[in-house]
């Protein structure tokens, strides 16, 4: 049995040796991806890296902590009036 699926996998490996991708980018899964997709893929991929917003983690935790506080700070002028 293990002879069989070893055969079978060989068979289907060369079926995917060529150089066609699939939807996913990965050889033998699927539709056959062109040239022409793969290129818009790859163009709207690095469009999407270019507009997405970086995040400073340091700024982000500062700004959080200074909020924090002030809000604690009002709860206890409330709490004090």
């Amino acid at each position: 049995m293990e002879n069989v699926a070893h055969t079978m996998h060989k068979k289907k490996q060369k079926q995917t040796d060529g150089k066609e991708l699939d939807r996913t980018g990965k050889k033998g899964t699927g539709e056959v991806m062109t040239q022409q997709q793969k290129q818009r893929n790859d163009a709207y991929n690095a469009y999407v890296e270019q507009v997405t917003p970086t995040h400073n983690l340091w700024a982000n935790m500062g700004k959080a902590f200074v909020l924090g506080g002030a809000i604690c700070l009002l709860g206890q002028v409330i709490t004090a009036i």
